[in-house]
């Protein structure tokens, strides 16, 4: 099933919000986990087995699985393996549509805070816990942990729905949906999410202390998944400024023109870096950025995250 955005939620959204703003939060929160997951049963099981056994989560955190495959295989994994999981299918193709669904699902199971986490991620024991405890410290909209990827030295922050706390109170002060669907198969529509918040009240946080193992697929390492990532990142970049934000085309153009200046600056330092993998990396990383930005500026169309199938025509 889908679930629907939630009717009456905002009717006193804001007199509320700006009291928590004030005032900070007087009982222990109630916190839900999204995870969103497609095609990925087995990193699915293997994180909702390491939330299970591995995490200290909170007394009383909802776990919602939104599946945006709705396969039977991890309908079954879910509600066999972890019944105290939320499942929920959610035809309607898209991240946005994805998101959304667990978002409305954990408001609807009463959460004061939505955690969420990638299906391929692997949460520190006390990532949730970091979170919360930093959010408290001066009851901030939204909080970012960190992330670490195999090529990663140490953990970095991140900005995204990989491993962040986004308060209901938050959620409030915009109008729903609150991914938009826009940005569906081409991502970046956590960060507009953000970006709304942040539009209505304070700043978001960090919370360094708390950690997500990112574990992605060995194609996304090797230098096409490199270069498709990067491409995909630029692109957005652009697509965004001038889909999301068309006053901000002479924006768009200037960092279009800012991806070609750091790919040169990559290929002309590369002699003297030649001894580091990373010059070689860089250059590829800059090359596909570039490339992505230039596309989207020219208005070419590109999903880099899973679209709905063609419709076939009559007598094909």
């Amino acid at each position: 099933m889908s679930v629907k955005p939630l009717s009456g939620l905002h009717e006193h959204a804001r007199p509320a919000s700006l009291l928590a703003i004030e005032a900070g939060p007087a009982r222990a929160i109630k916190t839900a986990v999204c995870l969103c997951t497609y095609r990925r049963p087995e990193m699915l099981r293997r994180l909702l087995r390491h939330l299970r056994e591995a995490c200290r989560l909170p007394q009383g955190t909802e776990l919602v699985v939104a599946d945006n495959e709705c396969s039977p295989d991890t309908a079954g994994i879910v509600r066999e393996e972890f019944p105290e999981a939320t499942y929920i299918a959610v035809p309607e193709v898209g991240l946005s549509e994805v998101r959304n669904a667990a978002t409305d699902t954990a408001l609807l199971l009463g959460a004061d805070a939505l955690a969420y986490i990638d299906d391929d991620d692997l949460p520190e024991p006390d990532w949730l816990e970091a979170l919360i405890e930093h959010q408290a410290r001066g009851n901030f909209p939204i909080v970012f942990g960190a992330v670490q990827e195999r090529n990663d030295k140490t953990p970095r922050n991140c900005r995204g729905t990989c491993n962040c706390l986004v308060m209901r109170w938050a959620l409030e002060l915009i109008d729903p949906p609150y991914f938009d669907s826009r940005l569906n198969f081409v991502g970046g529509e956590d960060a507009l999410l953000f970006e709304r918040i942040e539009g209505a009240v304070k700043k978001a946080a960090h919370a360094r202390a708390s950690v997500v193992q990112k574990s992605l697929q060995d194609d996304r390492y090797s230098l096409v998944g490199l270069i498709g990532r990067s491409f995909s990142q630029g692109y957005r970049h652009v697509f965004v400024s001038r889909t999301i934000h068309p006053c901000k085309g002479r924006s768009a153009a200037a960092w279009c023109l800012r991806t070609w200046l750091k790919l040169l600056r990559a290929l002309v330092l590369l002699p003297v870096k030649a001894w580091r993998p990373r010059a070689y990396r860089k250059v590829w990383e800059h090359l596909g950025a570039a490339a992505g930005a230039t596309f989207a500026l020219l208005g070419g169309r590109y999903g880099y995250y899973r679209q709905p199938p063609a419709e076939k025509k009559p007598g094909i």
